[in-house]
């Protein structure tokens, strides 16, 4: 049976998009952290030929999504304790300077925060569509940034932990909390206080990592 994902994802050739079938279903759980991924059934799951997804692991491979070993093929990355701490430690340096550098955005980019935060707010209920408007939602402020390079390796770093941070987001009791902290992080911004703004990211990441720790074995 072929997977239901987005059908953007599911046409006919393109690493790309099969890279993107397989990242949404590692995000959405499907695929588990240390699961072994059998390439045939995985083809077969997402309707792709076995050279397109074996270039698309390889991509993934890159982004640390999954990894490699002789003899046991491709599993999803998982983490430990300490190596996630490291990479909330990295976002915790980049995402700073990302956000200091941050000119006041436009009414229109601002419009656009809290057109996405609102549609957060409004998907509590789903905790799927709630991760993927956070991800929208962080992103594009990263995209605000002059910081191009900085930008593109948090990008890296925040789709390493993807598949834990949708786990903290399926975990909270009370989602609207996440649109909470974001109202604060566009209130700061609204009056172009970074310092007040890095501040508030820094709470709100961290209450992320606080709900991760406790699932990882």
């Amino acid at each position: 049976m072929v997977e239901v994902v987005d059908d953007s994802q599911l046409a006919a050739g393109g690493v790309e998009r099969a890279a993107a079938a397989v990242r949404s279903l590692i995000v959405a759980r499907r695929l588990l952290p240390g699961e072994q991924l059998r390439q045939d059934e995985l083809a077969r799951r997402l309707g792709l030929s076995r050279s397109t997804l074996r270039e698309a692991l390889q991509a993934l491979s890159v982004e640390r999504m999954v990894t490699y070993t002789r003899n046991r093929g491709y599993t999803v990355a998982r983490f430990g304790a300490e190596e996630m701490q490291q990479l909330y430690q990295l976002r915790d340096f980049s995402e700073k300077l990302l956000l200091e550098s941050i000119s006041a955005p436009s009414e229109e980019e601002f419009a656009t925060l809290v057109e996405l935060n609102e549609r957060i707010r409004a998907a509590a209920e789903d905790p799927r569509e709630v991760v993927r408007l956070n991800d929208e939602f962080h992103l594009k402020i990263f995209d605000y940034s002059p910081l191009r390079i900085l930008a593109e390796e948090t990008r890296r770093w925040w789709t390493m932990s993807a598949a834990y941070r949708a786990l903290s987001v399926t975990t909270l009791q009370d989602r609207s909390l996440i649109a909470a902290d974001h109202d604060g992080m566009l209130e700061a911004l609204r009056i172009g206080d970074s310092d007040l703004l890095v501040q508030r990211a820094y709470k709100h990441r961290h209450a992320s990592l606080d709900r991760i720790i406790p699932t990882i074995i």
